[in-house]
């Protein structure tokens, strides 16, 4: 790195390297290290052939990874790498990403790996949340449609018992008329016309 200083501004926060790692979420093994290397190695030369950059691996934590301190300065054209837009930086990372998981992939067969952007891992797991709670949600409402079923038979029930000793009654009354129409009709008393009307 000594011989970067002569690449780098005197210019203080000149911003001439960049920083960035290469990580697996794989636990420690000999395959999943070589597949890293071998990847981090494949995706810096298609990317990064005009640029110095060193390299130093992790493997002592839990999740192997690479850091890359990258010299921004060209090595032919001395020019700093630069990007147009935040757009383009973001095209690059991406395809960084990509070049990165097709590679690892590719030499570790017992990998699958995707690129996915923030926003759309959080769709994803937005996505997942919701399958679950429609199932709480179905749960939920046919609980109150079974409550307000349960409470309408209730009442209806309630109703028909009404209905039935008005019923009851209209018919004991009926039975009591008649058998006293009956009475004095034996009797031979014409007063069982006006019972009848009742």
């Amino acid at each position: 790195m000594n011989d970067w200083q002569k690449d780098f501004s005197p210019k203080e926060n000149a911003k001439e390297a960049w920083h960035f790692t290469f990580s697996l979420d794989e636990a420690v093994d000999k395959h999943s290290l070589e597949a890293l290397k071998i990847s981090v190695s494949e995706v810096m030369k298609k990317n990064f052939v005009e640029y110095k950059f060193v390299s130093v691996i992790h493997s002592h934590q839990n999740k192997p990874h690479i850091h890359i301190i990258l010299n921004k300065n060209n090595i032919f054209s001395r020019k700093k790498l630069h990007f147009k837009s935040k757009q383009d930086i973001k095209d690059f990372w991406n395809l960084l990403r990509e070049d990165f998981k097709n590679s690892l992939n590719f030499h570790n067969p017992n990998l699958n790996y995707e690129n996915k952007y923030k926003f759309e891992r959080d769709l994803l797991k937005q996505h997942a949340r919701a399958s679950l709670e429609i199932p709480l949600n179905i749960n939920n409402e046919i609980s109150k449609s079974m409550h307000s079923i349960v409470n309408k038979i209730s009442l209806y029930e309630s109703k028909i018992q009404t209905i039935n000793e008005a019923i009851r009654q209209k018919v004991a009354t009926k039975i009591l008329l008649v058998n006293e129409a009956k009475e004095l009709m034996t009797s031979g008393n014409k007063l069982y016309y006006k019972k009848l009307k009742q």
